[in-house]
């Protein structure tokens, strides 16, 4: 089984680097509001990855 590090500054880094024109996904939250908010919500995503393991 392949082991994932995934930490709080790699989220952070992938949500600024988002490309805000491309489409939203299935959950329909737009890829500005994340690249916007990256310092906030980074450690939240970071936690559900994490959950999600």
């Amino acid at each position: 089984m392949t082991t994932f590090n995934i930490g709080n500054e790699g989220v952070h880094k992938l949500l600024r680097n988002l490309n805000p024109h491309k489409a939203t996904g299935p959950d329909a939250i737009p890829t500005r509001f994340l690249q916007e908010f990256a310092s906030e919500r980074s450690l939240m995503l970071t936690l559900i990855f994490h959950a999600s393991l």
